[in-house]
């Protein structure tokens, strides 16, 4: 991946939300593209991690050490952020989307894994309900 290709993945994270983690190791980007990267970073506020060690920037450049710290303090700031806000739902202070959660229920029947998942999709407690036969998908 060269400075190129580090500008359609800054493009990419302009975008989509959905990109948490971008590790751009051993590639040859150079201060040009770290510099796309950190200015579409300062409109993204999803991502965790943006690593791009061993690349070709240039290690002695004061604008390398520059961009690599707008780059760390962006994600480190996007990262506590996303935190806080799991942290205020978890404890019910606010209602904020997960929208990466993926969950199984097992356990044994009558156990109240049906309630549990009407639950946390905001239902109330029916105890008229059925006990699921098999699997269900929701």
């Amino acid at each position: 991946i060269t400075d190129d290709g580090a500008a359609l993945f800054a493009e990419l994270i302009t975008i989509n939300p959905n990109i948490i983690h971008l590790h751009l190791h051993g590639n040859k980007i150079t201060n040009t593209g770290a510099q796309k990267l950190a200015e579409a970073l300062e409109n993204n506020s999803t991502m965790f991690s943006c690593k791009l060690k061993d690349n070709e920037l240039d290690d002695e450049s004061a604008f390398d050490s520059n961009i690599i710290d707008r780059i760390n303090a962006r994600t480190k700031e996007n990262k506590d952020k996303q935190e806080m806000l799991f942290m205020s739902t978890l404890n019910g202070d606010i209602k904020f989307p997960w929208n990466r959660s993926r969950i199984m229920i097992v356990g044994q029947g009558g156990a109240g894994k049906t309630a549990t998942v009407r639950s946390l999709g905001g239902k109330n407690y029916n105890p008229e309900w059925d006990s699921t036969i098999g699997a269900a998908v929701s």
